[in-house]
């Protein structure tokens, strides 16, 4: 459980927030072009998140947001 939440927490940066949403800010490590994470379900949400260079996607609902690498996404 304890590599699955590094993953989830740290390198997807997936963050509950007090208000029930879900914030995103990947860190794209070094040795990789692109990371994906599918499926996620947190909160009653269920979530992809798409990480190539220095953007990534995040879905969820049927909702598409783009982010920059740095910059949180927040799912309500």
């Amino acid at each position: 459980m304890c590599g699955a939440q590094a993953v989830i927490f740290g390198l997807f940066g997936v963050a509950p927030q007090f208000d029930d949403s879900l914030a995103a800010s990947p860190h794209l490590p070094p040795f990789a072009q692109r990371m994906a994470l599918r499926g996620l379900k947190l909160r009653g949400k269920t979530m992809d998140i798409e990480v190539e260079g220095s953007q990534f996607l995040m879905k969820s609902d049927g909702a598409i947001q783009k982010g920059d690498i740095g910059q949180a996404v927040t799912v309500r």
